[in-house]
């Protein structure tokens, strides 16, 4: 992982995508890699997992298209080449993909 300097924390909110987060903090879904790289311990929400049929307490593999943990702090790479500026500026609301 990176210094801090570059890095912000967000704290997940509920039913928010690594695909949010990256359209959210970065401006672009090609940042979905970095998130990965710089926060190697993230988790779907359980909550998720079952509503999709999948075993939460035994299945412990990540989804990408499941909500993640909602409350769990990341690290964010404000220094990153793929921070699209032009884009994070239009975005006027936290980026959830759907409701459970």
């Amino acid at each position: 992982m990176k210094h801090l300097q570059g890095m912000k924390k967000v704290t997940i909110k509920p039913n928010q995508t690594i695909f949010d987060i990256a359209s959210q903090e970065y401006g672009t879904c090609e940042a979905v890699g970095i998130i990965l790289k710089e926060n190697g311990t993230l988790a779907n929400d359980p909550a998720a997992k079952v509503a999709a049929g999948i075993d939460a307490v035994n299945d412990k593999g990540f989804y990408f298209d499941l909500p993640l943990e909602t409350g769990a702090v990341i690290q964010i790479d404000t220094d990153s080449r793929l921070v699209r500026k032009s884009i994070i500026r239009e975005i006027d609301k936290e980026v959830t993909t759907f409701n459970l």
